[in-house]
């Protein structure tokens, strides 16, 4: 079964409101044969300045396409150097990043994937589901034919187990929702499993099993998986051909910095004629590096994609390489990822326990100059914690009352400072506050190396910093590498930090939900990194949340529940909206073709999430040297 969700046609619509300038190329692209400047933003002196440089264009000479290189599929991941490549099991926070390695997008699959272009629900390795009228159980068909990698067939049984052992180790990724949500999932027969829910929840295979952003629950085969310990198995053993999967592909090699893929022929769904093989024969992620190793590799096609690139780069790529391409044909080339970044504080800490104190670190950052700064002049400010999408823009304009009584994108470093001062804080040495008890008014604000995290993350703690002592308020920027933030955020081990939300896509129930009571456990304790790890509670924000869960999307009475809880949430700020990922999702023809763009969007374009099985078996080869 198909359902439709109203993503509001993401990738066009889209480019029609914001950029309105973008418009189809009508011919090829041609290397100019003298050099060319490009703007850059870089970081100088530990300021952001932009820079001209001289792009040298390369001239190729025609050379016999090599065979191996022209069946290979080779992508860059994010995330940095993986520390434990020994580990392939999806439920413990040390997947990551070897998860987006390859992992999720070429050997797992999901019971449904979530097209934002379509608005459609895909099956996959389901069939179909269906609710029953109060939406408290949920029945999901397995398609016939599914196997794993070891010829063992896919049946209801393993979705049941997977649910099931989630709910029993509440410590596992997903593992708190299911506790949550799930009271039983049981075996009807081989090809029908029945999930009953704790109280209703229209969008439960939305939420957890159709990637709705990066990932779903991942169904993991219980005769692999019935006798281990899921809390430490690494379900990694190349000789065993683990880990057992559906995907299309084998992993046959993994390092710190290298995985390897080879294509499986015996993958099912070429087996039974749901789907033809991939064309890559071969896949190889690395990793991506710094911004100048990524511009290089894409250059000299070393990578057919990446996750990500910052504009200057992109232009200086494709200034070398024609064949470089992103989802818009123009400026600023990007597509609108649905995880925007904000300022979140652990309100655990003093004084930011105090909503009066996050509005002045708020007052207190110029949102539209660090949008700018940090995405090199195309940048777009997040009034709240949804991405552009049309049916959340909407639920924002209906009430633009309520951003003109708590103005969250000001920028009043007065305001700030006025307030500040009203809790008895005095200037001190350097011009910085100090509190009544003689305290030094400081904020270590966590974030992202900008090696692995990306140039922006080091923009934003420059920006901080200037902005933030400017009002009187000393930082500290604490940048970590991507394993260290989340497993510092999901902690609370922290005092404020720039975050990215994955939250609303279709409805603003995920995006409320992220910053839910039941998520404020105790510090030292863990909760999901990538939703509120603040520790806000306000119970009544919560069950204004509770009652949005239990309708369905769409439904009139949601409009009147987002407006109470929008005001709550800004009256108190756990948490504001900086900026939206205005994302480069960089690619070359040169190998292979059929990439998503927005002028060929049959699904949206980010190679790191699950979604890239979606078009990974769509590429086709650009020489006719490669077999497929």
């Amino acid at each position: 079964m198909k359902k439709k969700i109203s993503v509001l046609g993401l990738g066009l619509l889209l480019i029609a409101l914001l950029f309105t300038s973008c418009r189809p190329a009508t011919t090829p692209q041609v290397i100019e044969s003298t050099p060319r400047t490009v703007e850059v933003t870089r970081i100088v002196a530990g300021t952001p300045e932009t820079i001209i440089i001289t792009v040298e264009p390369e001239m190729p000479t025609p050379e016999p396409v090599d065979p191996e290189r022209a069946r290979t599929l080779i992508l860059g991941f994010e995330g940095g150097q993986v520390a434990s490549p020994d580990i392939a099991n999806p439920f413990i926070p040390a997947r990551w990043p070897m998860i987006s390695a390859g992992l999720h997008q070429a050997v797992f699959e999901s019971l449904f994937y979530l097209n934002y272009e379509t608005g459609e629900i895909q099956p996959w390795q389901a069939e179909s589901y269906s609710f029953n009228d109060d939406y408290t159980e949920l029945a999901i068909k397995i398609r016939p034919g599914v196997e794993w990698s070891d010829g063992q067939p896919f049946t209801a049984r393993d979705v049941a187990f997977t649910i099931n052992m989630l709910k029993d180790n509440p410590t596992l990724i997903n593992g708190p929702a299911m506790e949550q949500w799930v009271e039983a999932a049981e075996v009807v027969d081989d090809s029908t499993v029945r999930i009953t829910l704790t109280a209703p929840h229209p969008r439960f295979v939305l939420d957890f099993l159709s990637v709705q952003v990066w990932g779903s629950i991942i169904v993991m085969p219980e005769h692999i998986w019935k006798d281990q310990d899921p809390t430490t198995f690494k379900n990694l053993d190349l000789e065993k051909g683990w880990p057992v999967a559906t995907g299309p592909y084998r992993l046959t090699q993994a390092s710190s910095t290298e995985f390897s893929y080879e294509r499986r022929d015996d993958w099912w769904a070429a087996k039974t004629g749901f789907h033809a093989l991939p064309a890559p024969e071969k896949l190889i992620f690395i990793e991506q590096g710094t911004e100048d190793r990524r511009a290089a590799m894409l250059s000299e096609n070393q990578v057919d994609g990446l996750p990500a690139l910052g504009l200057g780069a992109y232009r200086v790529a494709q200034a070398r390489n024609p064949n470089v391409i992103a989802w818009l044909p123009e400026p600023p080339y990007a597509w609108i990822d649905p995880c925007p970044f904000y300022f979140e504080f652990n309100t655990t800490v003093q004084p930011w326990d105090d909503p009066e104190m996050r509005w002045a670190v708020s007052y207190a950052i110029d949102k539209e100059k660090l949008a700018d700064l940090t995405n090199e002049g195309s940048g777009l400010t997040a009034q709240f914690l949804f991405s552009t999408y049309g049916a959340l823009s909407s639920l924002l304009e209906k009430n633009q009352a309520l951003f003109e009584q708590y103005p969250v994108m000001e920028y009043n470093p007065e305001k700030a400072i006025e307030i500040i001062e009203s809790k008895g804080y005095t200037r001190g040495a350097g011009g910085f506050f100090v509190g009544p008890d003689g305290q030094p008014l400081t904020r270590e604000i966590m974030g992202q190396t900008p090696s692995e995290g990306g140039v922006a993350w080091g923009i934003s703690a420059s920006l901080f910093t200037e902005y933030l002592a400017a009002v009187g308020i000393q930082v500290t920027p604490k940048l970590l590498s991507v394993s260290a933030y989340q497993d510092a955020a999901s902690l609370g081990d922290f005092e404020a930090r720039q975050a990215w939300l994955c939250g609303s896509v279709t409805d603003p129930y995920t995006t409320l939900n992220a910053f839910h009571a039941n998520r404020a456990v105790p510090v030292g304790e863990r909760t999901d990194y990538d939703k509120g790890a603040g520790r806000w509670v306000n119970e009544e924000y919560s069950a204004i949340v509770d009652q949005v869960a239990q309708l369905e999307p769409g439904d009139p009475h949601i409009d009147e529940l987002f407006t109470q809880a929008l005001e709550i949430f800004l009256r108190e700020l756990p948490a504001f909206g900086l900026y939206q990922q205005v994302r480069i999702v960089p690619y070359t023809s040169t190998y292979w073709t059929n990439w998503p763009t927005s002028q060929n969007n049959y699904i949206h374009p980010p190679n790191w999430w699950m979604t890239t099985h979606q078009f990974l078996i769509e590429l086709q080869p650009a020489s006719q040297t490669a077999s497929r």
